[in-house]
């Protein structure tokens, strides 16, 4: 089972699963008070999806600077790749 929420800094996101982004996590502009991280669906590999989660859970925290955000979660992401970390399943809850 996929998350549906996940509370960032004491901010609670609605997480949704979707076809039509690689990534997106910001406030709904319909009513400006529900905030939305959006994952690509599909994903071409796990270190992109991995890089991909970790850069938006960083703007979630609060990070807006883009290409500090983009740095942080290269590094982050590749760090994690070294040590061994994978994915088996995304759609599965930990």
């Amino acid at each position: 089972m996929k998350i549906q929420t996940h509370v960032f800094c004491g901010q609670k996101y609605t997480i949704c699963f979707h076809e039509d982004y690689h990534g997106s996590c910001d406030v709904t502009p319909v009513d400006r008070k529900r905030w939305e991280m959006f994952i690509l669906a599909k994903r071409q590999n796990t270190r992109s999806y991995l890089d991909t989660v970790i850069h938006e859970a960083i703007h979630a925290c609060g990070l807006k600077n883009e290409t500090k955000v983009t740095q942080m979660a290269k590094d982050i992401s590749r760090f994690l790749w070294r040590i061994g970390f994978r994915l088996k399943n995304v759609s599965s809850e930990e």
